[in-house]
Order: structure tokens, then C-alpha cells, then sequence
């Protein structure tokens, strides 16, 4: 085949499947959005919060929006109702104000300003491909194919891109309800905010742009061929084909010589493939083109999370609290005598291995002073006059890897320290825009509580006043060390709402 028959051929191909292409983007969804708004009302007389999840599932072409619009409410023990509707933006934008009038008008823009560019670009492919068929059949020159190729490309390819940077990245979605919910409150206006989300539309709109540039290329190609003396082929086959009669017909070929034809045909096209660097390049641009969509739904599923669905969803969070004992003694101290406790988080009981340990409490307690004190008398005179026994104390210094304290007293003491952070959600009674994952890590404490745990305990024993005839005198104080681990069960409950 002849350089400017190839390219040709090429060429006329390019046109029809960019024209194919930008035809069906006309009629398909551009953007998608799937959001939700939640409403609370705090009831002070029952002391509850109403909760209204509305939910917003939309299809968006260039100039109309197909939409389905969910509300749930708890005032109706989680009842809901579904909305479908598809308006015009014009429609739209006419009948509101404000955000959502804004919003619609910039995307009727947008749509408009598209159709317009895709309908030039379809006009001009069609020109294309009937002057490039004429050019090959040598009824004008390729001058005029390309500057009509040319036209149809540039408008082709700006059209995806201009509708894209009129688009508004995130607007405003109103419906008034004049069902069920609508009539108990009096037709209340229910608004969403989305994120318009690219889909198919755009993608055969950027694919039928990338067919024209392709097409612009062969037509170029095309161009610096040397003039070919005769029609291509398929041209002459077409003009056989309605030109003879019944007797011109031949006798069709054995399937010995279509097998040996074909081969013929296959070797040539290997041989013309290997040493033509523009057909490589051309046909590369065209695998390109085909395997876009198919490659573009395929990784986006690979790298989309399995879970990613769970955000979209409501879940109540529910937790219990316990306590393990990690330490327990009692222990005789004398003057400056002291208790000193090392650990780390290995050395947590057995049962707290396992768990979701959050926080850490240390309690001292002295016994001496409310349980008879261990003073020792000496003298002739302590039965008539014994004196009084003094409180005993202690003190204590405690160290974790959130914090540290310090204490004395006579009686008892405590510490406590939280090593996690627990999130805050306010006061809304079900959580959404996580993974049951997301939210499990947040309550998850076990990089919290990793590090040094050192607790000293110091007795400070004190005896009474002597008096004339007996004299007093405290050796040691008895204290009570006791250690416990708070524990905290997190179970995270999918809610119907």
C-alpha cells in the first residue's frame, strides 16, 4: 500500500471513531456525586437529639442532573423516604437563589459551552472524513481536509477541558419536601452539599480529543506522502462491486489460495510495520486510545479501599471500662526506707496482653494510723501516762510515658494517668465518614503505652511525744502499694438511620 493511501486510510478511520466517540458523550453521565448532610435538633423536654441524614445520589450530563435524594430521620424511629427527580439546570437555577442558583448556573454554563464545542468538533469530523475520502479518491486536493481537521481537533479537545475548568468543584443541592416530612413541618427545604466527581462522558470527550490530535497527525503524514496515481483498493473494490453484472463475477478463490493470499498479506504488512517508524507511532497512539477506558477502570477499582463503602455509612460507638490489677502487696517501711517498682508495658499481667489497656492508677493506703499504730512504749509510767501515738505518712513519686506525680500523706493517696487520647465527636449520636478500621485505630492505645513505668514508694514513720515516765518510739510504717490498669472495650455498632 501506498504511503498516502495508508495515511489516508488512517485518517478517515481517526475521524469516524472521534466522531463515534464525541456522539456518545453527548448523551452520558460527565460527573457523579454521592454526598450526605446531617442535620441535629437538641429536644431540651426529652433531652434527645433528632437527627436528619440526607443523602444526595446524582448523575450529572451536560445539561440536566438526574438525581435521587434520601431522608432519614430518627423523630420516625429511622424511617426514610426517596426523592428521584431530573430537571434541566436552567430549570433549576430559575427556580432558587442564592448558593444553589449559583451553582446550577455555572454548570448549565459549562454544559452549554461544551455541547456547543462538541457539536463544531462532530460537524467538522464529519466534513473531515468526507473530504479525506474524497482526497483519496482524488476529487479535491488535502488542503481543505486539513483545515477542516484542524477546526474539528482543536474544538474536540477544548471541549472536555473547558467544561472541566467551568465546572464548580463543590455546590449546593436543594429539594422541598411536600410528602410525608414535608407536610408534618411545612414543606421544608432540605440542602446537600457535593463534590462532582468526573465519570464516563468526560472520559469519551478527552478519548474522541485524543483520536482528532491523532487524526490532524495522519492527515499531516498524509500530506508529505508522494502523490499517489491510482484510488486505494478498498476504493476500487467498492467501485467493482456496484459496477458489475453477473457475468463479471469470477469464480471465488479455492481456500488454498485465500490461506496463501492472507499469508502473502500478513508478511507484507510485518515487513512494512517493522521498517515504518510514523505507522509504529501511529499505532501506538491508537492502542492508547482503545485501552484508556478499560486501563482507567481497572487500576481505579485496584486502588479504591474494599472498605471505602463503611464512610457512607452510620455506626454507634459503644465502650466498656474495667480494671486489672497489675501490682498488690504490703509493705513495712522504716525511716527513708523505700519501695521502688520498674516495669515496662511487657511486664503487664497476662490478661492485659491482649486488651486495650488506656490508662494506669496508683493507690497507697496506710494502715498504721487507723488500724493501731505500732509504736512501742518503755518506761515505769506508760500505764499511767502512755502519751499519744502520731500519724504515720508516706509518700510516693510515679512515672509513665504520659506524665508523672508526686504525693505524701497520712491517710491515702492516688495517681491516675490516661495514656491515650480518645476522640471527640461531640454530642451526635452515631459517627460516620470513617471505616470501622479508622475508627478502631483511633481508640487503639497500644503505641501509647509503651515505655518505662517507675514507681517509689518512701515510708516516713513518727512516733509520739515522750512524757516523763515513758518514752515512745516508731520503727516502721505499714503501707498498702497497689497498682491497676484501666482497660477499655471499644465495639463499634453499624446504625440503622
Amino acid at each position: 500500500m501506498e504511503p498516502r493511501h495508508k495515511f489516508g486510510n488512517l485518517t478517515l478511520l481517526l475521524a469516524l471513531a472521534s466522531l463515534t466517540l464525541g456522539a456518545f458523550s453527548l448523551g452520558s453521565v460527565w460527573a457523579t456525586a454521592e454526598d450526605s448532610h446531617v442535620t441535629e435538633v437538641y429536644d431540651p423536654d426529652f433531652e434527645t437529639v433528632d437527627v436528619t441524614v440526607v443523602t444526595l445520589t446524582a448523575d450529572f450530563e451536560l445539561k440536566e442532573i438526574e438525581s435521587v435524594l434520601t431522608i432519614q430521620d430518627t423523630y420516625f424511629f429511622g424511617s426514610s423516604e426517596a426523592f428521584a427527580d431530573s430537571k434541566t439546570y436552567e430549570a433549576i437555577a430559575e427556580s432558587t437563589n442564592g448558593d444553589v442558583k449559583t451553582t446550577f448556573e455555572d454548570m448549565d454554563r459549562a454544559g452549554s459551552v461544551a455541547s456547543l464545542l462538541i457539536w463544531m468538533g462532530l460537524i467538522g469530523l464529519f466534513l473531515t472524513a468526507a473530504l479525506s475520502v474524497a482526497s483519496l479518491g482524488q476529487i479535491t486536493n488535502s488542503r481543505l481536509t486539513t483545515l477542516c481537521g484542524g477546526f474539528a481537533a482543536s474544538t474536540t479537545m477544548l471541549a472536555p477541558i473547558v467544561w472541566y475548568v467551568l465546572l464548580p468543584s463543590s455546590g449546593t443541592y436543594a429539594y422541598v419536601d411536600d410528602s410525608l416530612f414535608g407536610f408534618l413541618f411545612a414543606s421544608e427545604e432540605y440542602t446537600v452539599t457535593f463534590e462532582p466527581s468526573p465519570s464516563r462522558g468526560l472520559l469519551l470527550s478527552l478519548l474522541s480529543g485524543v483520536c482528532s490530535v491523532a487524526m490532524v497527525v495522519m492527515i499531516y503524514f498524509h500530506n508529505q506522502a508522494d502523490p499517489a496515481n491510482e484510488k486505494p483498493g478498498w476504493m476500487k473494490s467498492i467501485h467493482r462491486l456496484v459496477s458489475q453484472s453477473e457475468d463479471d463475477v469470477e469464480k471465488p478463490p479455492t481456500f488454498t489460495e485465500r490461506k496463501e493470499h492472507a499469508g502473502r498479506l500478513l508478511r507484507e504488512y510485518a515487513s512494512t510495520y517493522k521498517s515504518n517508524r510514523k505507522m509504529q507511532f501511529a499505532s501506538v497512539l491508537i492502542v492508547i486510545a482503545i485501552s484508556a477506558y478499560p486501563m482507567y477502570s481497572f487500576f481505579s477499582d485496584w486502588l479504591e479501599e474494599e472498605d471505602a463503602y463503611q464512610r457512607e455509612l452510620y455506626y454507634g460507638i459503644y465502650g466498656e471500662y474495667s480494671f486489672i490489677t497489675w501490682y498488690e502487696s504490703d509493705v513495712e517501711l522504716t525511716e527513708g526506707e523505700s519501695l521502688t517498682l520498674s516495669f515496662t508495658e511487657e511486664d503487664f499481667p497476662e490478661e492485659a496482653l491482649t486488651r486495650n489497656v488506656v490508662g494506669v492508677n496508683l493507690l497507697i493506703e496506710l494502715y498504721d494510723n487507723w488500724q493501731g499504730d505500732n509504736e512501742e512504749t518503755s518506761g515505769v509510767g506508760c500505764v499511767a501516762d502512755p502519751g499519744e501515738a502520731a500519724f504515720d505518712s508516706a509518700s510516693f513519686t510515679a512515672e509513665t510515658p504520659n506524665g508523672s506525680a508526686s504525693d505524701q500523706t497520712q491517710d491515702y493517696a492516688d495517681a491516675y494517668f490516661l495514656l491515650a487520647d480518645f476522640p471527640n465527636f461531640g454530642v451526635q449520636p452515631y459517627v460516620t465518614g470513617y471505616t470501622v478500621a479508622e475508627l478502631e485505630a483511633m481508640y487503639d492505645a497500644s503505641e501509647e503505652v509503651v515505655g518505662n513505668y517507675q514507681f517509689t514508694v518512701t515510708g516516713d514513720p513518727e512516733a509520739g511525744e515522750d512524757t516523763i515516765q515513758c518514752q515512745r518510739d516508731d520503727s516502721s510504717v505499714t503501707v498498702r502499694v497497689y497498682i491497676e490498669l484501666l482497660v477499655y472495650d471499644v465495639n463499634i455498632v453499624e446504625a440503622t438511620v
